[in-house]
């Protein structure tokens, strides 16, 4: 740190006195003194410029005012581009108050949060508390980490999942309230509380949630969870906005392909009928206008290798038939089972082939089949996804499955963030599984 210039507060006071971008470039790199610098750096407005400096000067304290000055306008920016993104006049001239308040994103603390549960071990812990049924240490390693981490979304996220879970929707939304006021990363709040509302029979705020998240993930290209157009594209679907759930589901299988369950599907159905209103379509319908550009055929994942399996006899078989050899309950023949399987796989080379029938086969048992055929991580990851979106996932599949998949961040995903707790005990025993064996 150099100090040997005595008139560095008059040069100091210059930068402060000028807007001159070329100017303020050349102070803050060439500067020989850090206070001159750090106050050239406090008024630069180019990001990459910023980067620079703050990867190459030589004092701390100029590198941590060039980070602050990145996180200032990297912040600006997604504020403009949320107030840009919403319907009409930053959302206020719509014609009805619920519309508006769907699409106002609360600005005051947003960002790009570039910090990952899994990466954090006091965070990383949590799921694995709260799948075991440690319910109480789960609770207090949350609490514990809100408190060191006050601006991070996770622990927020999971104190209003054990809440929930425990029934109390008041305490679980007033946490989730909170962190939506106080992170960065707000859309897996938001999803958190829009099926808080969800649960608890409120379709109106549910939907607003789901859309907010829609804004902040368009807004800050966060893609991670398809949770908003899956949710919504059933929503639509049940207002009868084919179309617009056509949109939704095709931008939610971009992401990831799951789906929802048939006790979820038929709540939400009925939800709609009960207290489905205009406002609600039509902020739906303004929420895929505004976001969704793809159409569904630009969005289709059907490529002509699977149309040519389909199209095989032996193929077009195992998809569609039932197969009475595989019986039901207490009368399955399992000897079967495991004769006409390898019967039928024998004449199965291709893994798109195997693959296609793991994902979409009628009888569980042949998807079973086509598991026990495979040990590519993509295409097991693949088929898990298929199953886990019907609405019964079978329990053999899923066992089959599990005891292959040792795609350790898919499973993170899921011992996370699976609705369904079944499935989260399931991925948090398998994640065990491995760490044994290292």
């Amino acid at each position: 740190m150099s100090t040997t210039n005595e008139d560095w507060p008059i040069r100091r006071d210059a930068v402060w006195k000028t807007e001159d971008q070329d100017l303020l470039t050349n102070i803050a790199k060439n500067d020989a003194h850090w206070a001159v610098r750090k106050a050239a750096v406090e008024k630069i407005s180019d990001i990459t410029i910023l980067n620079l400096i703050e990867s190459n000067d030589s004092d701390e304290i100029v590198r941590g005012a060039a980070r602050i000055r990145i996180s200032e306008l990297s912040h600006e920016e997604i504020k403009k581009e949320v107030s840009q993104s919403l319907p009409v006049d930053q959302g206020k001239n719509c014609t009805d108050s619920y519309i508006d308040d769907c699409f106002e994103v609360d600005t005051t603390v947003l960002g790009i949060d570039h910090r990952e549960w899994r990466d954090i071990p006091e965070a990383s812990s949590i799921p694995s508390l709260a799948n075991s049924g440690k319910r109480t240490e789960a609770f207090a390693q949350a609490r514990e980490l809100q408190a060191k981490l006050p601006d991070f979304y996770f622990p927020y996220f999971w104190i209003g999942v054990l809440h929930e879970e425990e029934g109390d929707f008041r305490q679980a939304r007033t946490i989730l309230q909170e962190g939506y006021q106080s992170c960065q990363r707000k859309q897996e709040i938001c999803d958190r509380l829009a099926r808080t509302e969800f649960k608890e029979g409120n379709l109106g705020e549910a939907v607003k949630w789901w859309i907010r998240s829609m804004v902040i993930r368009q807004r800050t290209k966060s893609y991670q969870d398809p949770d908003p157009y899956l949710y919504l594209s059933y929503i639509a679907k049940a207002f009868d906005m084919n179309k617009v759930g056509a949109y939704l589901t095709a931008r939610s299988e971009k992401i990831r392909n799951v789906g929802l369950d048939s006790a979820t599907v038929s709540s939400l159905q009925s939800l709609v009928q009960n207290q489905g209103t205009q406002p609600i379509k039509s902020a739906i319908q303004l929420a895929s206008d505004k976001f969704l550009v793809e159409t569904v055929d630009e969005t289709s994942t059907t490529d002509d290798a699977d149309a040519s399996f389909r199209a095989d006899p032996h193929i077009k078989k195992m998809l569609s038939e039932t197969y009475a050899w595989a019986g039901a309950g207490a009368s399955m023949n399992l000897n079967a089972v495991f004769k006409e399987n390898k019967k039928m796989f024998a004449l199965v080379q291709d893994t798109r082939a195997l693959v296609l029938i793991g994902r979409e086969a009628r009888n569980e048992w042949v998807r079973w089949g086509a598991v026990n055929q495979l040990s590519d991580q993509a295409s097991l990851v693949s088929i898990a996804r298929a199953e886990l979106s019907k609405g019964t996932p079978s329990s053999d599949v899923l066992s089959s499955l599990f005891g292959k998949l040792t795609d350790l961040e898919y499973l993170q995903t899921l011992a996370s963030e699976a609705p369904d707790s079944g499935v989260r005990k399931r991925a948090e025993k398998r994640l065990q599984e491995l760490r044994e064996s290292d």
